[in-house]
């Protein structure tokens, strides 16, 4: 009985052992994981901030982060850091153009930055549909108001032009001129329906109406009137207030007596 009762509690304490070893491994696994894991504020030696707020460089907010904080656009996956009043790119590429080129054979426009780089754009798929470039007779016309049977411009103009061809105006040497419209009428206009304006050469000039009355137009200074109200002189008429006031200065004389 005693052997019997001997061997079961060595039995125990095998089992003890065991269970003991398992933990003792278990937490020296745990203690080693921790000491290898290292967060990203321990290696940039700064706070690291997350979220959408900061979605462009220049973002003051979200504000009170020290100089050389990290945050990262969750969903964009971009990083900014704080530079001491905004939030800035961590890196960015501003390459510069270096040159450009186009060939005229391939209508291949080649772009040129730093580093070498070249970018090329195909233009030959540009036509001249819709631009400034096409001719009159594919630019439509809309000829609702004008009457004309035309649909683009070429033949709007086309149309124009052979209506005023025929449009004509004759001197027929007798005082008479024929006028001829588009449709072919033919209308005789004499001089008595045409108004006139003849110089008569003495400042004076004949207006002759379209009913045939002549109105005398005089532009001589003796034919315009004056108003004397203020001046003191006796004229009535332009003409002779200039007499008047010369024959006034031709009277006026300063003489040395000598003495």
């Amino acid at each position: 009985m005693y052997l019997k009762a001997l061997t079961k509690n060595v039995s125990k304490v095998r089992a003890m052992d065991k269970r003991f070893l398992l933990l003792f491994f278990l937490l020296l696994s745990g203690i080693g994981y921790a000491q290898t894991t290292v967060t990203l504020e321990d290696q940039c030696n700064c706070e690291v901030l997350s979220g959408t707020d900061v979605s462009a460089p220049g973002a003051t907010t979200p504000a009170g982060a020290d100089a050389g904080d990290i945050y990262v656009n969750t969903n964009t996956g971009t990083i900014y850091y704080w530079d001491g009043d905004s939030w800035e790119l961590t890196s960015s590429d501003d390459q510069l153009l270096q040159n450009f080129s186009f060939d005229g054979a391939t209508n291949v426009l080649s772009l040129e930055i730093e580093d070498g780089n070249i970018v090329t754009v195909d233009l030959s798929v540009l036509n001249n549909a819709g631009t400034d470039d096409q001719t009159a007779a594919e630019v439509p016309y809309d000829n609702t108001t004008s009457g004309l049977a035309a649909g683009d411009v070429q033949a709007a103009i086309d149309e124009i032009n052979t209506a005023a061809g025929s449009v004509s105006l004759v001197d027929n040497g007798d005082g008479t001129y024929d006028f001829t419209d588009s449709s072919g009428t033919v209308t005789t206009i004499s001089d008595t329906s045409i108004s006139t304006l003849v110089d008569n050469g003495n400042g004076t000039y004949t207006y002759t109406d379209e009913t045939g009355a002549a109105q005398v137009i005089d532009t001589n200074a003796a034919a315009n009137p004056y108003d004397n109200t203020t001046s003191g002189l006796t004229a009535t008429n332009v003409q002779d207030a200039i007499d008047e006031i010369n024959a006034a200065a031709g009277t006026v004389a300063l003489v040395d007596n000598g003495d």
